[in-house]
């Protein structure tokens, strides 16, 4: 990044890194500058990338581009080495499906940060078992950079995890720390008190909610009253999108307790269950484009050989990939009913694993004794 752009980003002379104004208009070169919206410890990242190949944007983006694959390639590996051996070969035979669907191309494509951070999230679940300080530093690293993978964090208490639990917040505290120390506290106050509050009512997210086509490729829940209000109902504001969201946010805790409840079975049920909670929670946000978020979905039904037969994972994967193929210049229902097959599945089929996973299994005694070998 140009270096003004780090010195707004790092809070150097700018109050309000949040404030929006800052990127009304702003391009680096051909790329529009989205709004920042990630909390303050995640600045550690561009100061570290910034730091390994200076201000650049093309060395930056390069940068990204290769650090983003090579570490979903890391964490396909090290998940499939730690499933049990019908599903390290189901997750090797449908690694392809993964690497070709259009949600983890467009993602890398835009140089999106939920392609690192699910990954990151998965790597994190393969090294609990061995390593649990190294497990812990990784979820950490993600919830501390994006928030929603702090549902995994809810869903180890369930399980009383306590060793997963300590080391995952010894690490947020301790990155917590050091960005406040790096950064300062200005922008931990600015998000504190005025991007939280407008990242909750909607209102962060206000000039994607403008254009037509991006409210239409919104599958967050809190996106369907929008989608209905642009559809000519009234009464569809963002405080009924927001109180949808917040239902939706409580369902999904709701959710990570009840799977909780018991241990599972499976590698590949373990590894179910933490790719729904993070497809769930990519959902939380305001606004969950359908470009990248749905990486964790594909990702969950191409391992799970337990729910879906390769073909059903096959034609998943067709209904999550078709709607790519309708312009944005398309009529608005056009694109809204397109992308309703994919939202659906991708709140239904997270919905349905963890329900099934909380349901009767064997004794969490017997699977801490190793009778079960299962991966978390």
């Amino acid at each position: 990044m140009p270096d003004r752009v780090q010195r707004k980003l790092t809070g150097e002379g700018e109050q309000n890194i949040y404030n929006d104004e800052l990127y009304r208009e702003r391009k680096l070169g051909s790329f529009r500058v989205d709004l920042y919206h990630y909390p303050p410890p995640f600045l550690l990242l561009p100061l570290a990338v910034r730091a390994a190949v200076g201000g650049e944007f093309e060395s930056v983006r390069a940068l990204w581009f290769g650090m983003s694959a090579l570490t979903l390639m890391l964490a396909m590996g090290l998940l499939a080495y730690r499933l049990e051996p019908e599903g390290r070969l189901r997750a090797i035979g449908m690694a392809p499906l993964i690497w070709c669907s259009m949600p983890v191309l467009s993602g890398l494509q835009m140089s999106n940060v939920q392609i690192l951070v699910v990954s990151i999230s998965v790597i994190a679940l393969a090294s609990f078992p061995r390593k649990s300080a190294i497990g812990g530093a990784f979820l950490a690293m993600s919830a501390v950079a994006k928030i929603f993978p702090g549902i995994l964090f809810i869903y180890l208490v369930a399980r009383r995890k306590w060793k997963e639990v300590a080391w995952t917040a010894g690490f947020a505290l301790f990155l917590t720390v050091f960005a406040l120390v790096v950064v300062g506290p200005t922008p931990f106050q600015s998000f504190l008190e005025y991007e939280l509050p407008r990242l909750s009512s909607g209102e962060a997210f206000s000039r994607p909610f403008s254009r037509e086509f991006a409210v239409a490729r919104n599958i967050a829940p809190f996106g369907i009253p929008l989608k209905l209000g642009w559809l000519g109902i009234p009464g569809m504001t963002l405080e009924v999108g927001r109180v949808v969201s917040m239902i939706y946010l409580l369902g999904v805790v709701g959710l990570a307790i009840w799977s909780g409840r018991r241990v599972p079975q499976t590698s590949t049920e373990a590894a179910s269950i933490w790719l729904s909670l993070l497809s769930l929670g990519t959902l939380a946000s305001p606004f969950a484009p359908a470009n990248y978020v749905l990486m964790s979905l594909v990702w969950l039904v191409c391992i799970n050989r337990e729910t879906f037969r390769p073909t059903a994972a096959v034609v998943i994967w067709l209904l999550i990939s078709a709607p790519f193929l309708i312009s944005r210049e398309a009529p608005f229902l056009l694109q809204a009913i397109s992308h309703f097959p994919a939202q659906a599945l991708a709140i239904g089929v997270p919905v349905v694993i963890l329900w099934n996973a909380g349901m009767a299994r064997v004794p969490e005694e017997v699977g801490e004794k190793g009778s079960v070998p299962v991966l978390a």
